[in-house]
């Protein structure tokens, strides 16, 4: 099994040319210098590609058919896997698929929507400039290859991910205060991974 994904958009991340006018034709071609720039980071990670873009339910889910399209576009590599559609809630299909498949560990997300989840993972890119943005390419390169997934959490105050350190579960000290004011509210304070276990599964309802 894999251990480096990427969480991948088409407009705004590979396609950077106006196509939203009435007469354009779906599918349209890639931009070749943001292919150019994706192959480099797979190359240099190594990394499985899962499509997020709406180009999958454009292609049905049929990953073959979206290889194809990959392929003409000289991609060097095609999806394994697409999101689940929410109905356009990205944030929630990204993070409904990483919570559903624990032996994700390592990935990033590349789009140009501004997304809420797993702040650390995630590049936002100009959807007239996509993946030739300078820079985006060394931070992809770094967050698959460097960055200690396995350290970074989600503040379960605002939301945050942060690298751990004395703390597990709030990314500041006004975090923690903020916490500590909402235990000091209940009779029998809940715990750390209580509230932790309380906002995971509200995130994966209501997500968007």
């Amino acid at each position: 099994m894999r251990s480096k994904y990427i969480f991948l958009d088409i407009d705004g991340v590979l396609c950077i040319d106006e196509h939203d006018n009435e007469e354009s034709v779906f599918p349209y071609p890639f931009t070749v210098d943001c292919v150019k720039v994706l192959n480099k980071i797979l190359l240099a990670t190594d990394a499985e590609i899962i499509l997020t873009s709406d180009w999958r339910i454009h292609f049905d889910y049929d990953l073959k058919a979206i290889g194809k399209e990959f392929k003409r576009n000289k991609v060097i590599k095609s999806p394994i896997d697409t999101t689940p559609d929410y109905n356009g809630q990205r944030s929630k299909e990204i993070f409904t698929y990483v919570y559903n498949h624990s032996y994700i560990k390592s990935f990033l997300i590349l789009d140009d929507m501004n997304l809420k989840c797993c702040s650390m993972r995630f590049l936002r890119t100009k959807k007239d400039i996509g993946l030739t943005e300078p820079g985006i390419k060394d931070n992809a390169i770094y967050i698959l290859n460097e960055l200690d997934h396995s350290h970074v959490h989600t503040c379960i105050n605002c939301d945050t991910e942060f690298v751990i350190g004395n703390d597990n579960y709030t990314c500041s000290t006004n975090c923690r205060s903020e916490i500590e004011k909402l235990k000091s509210t209940y009779k029998t304070p809940p715990t750390d991974e209580i509230i932790n276990d309380f906002v995971l599964n509200n995130k994966i309802k209501i997500y968007n």
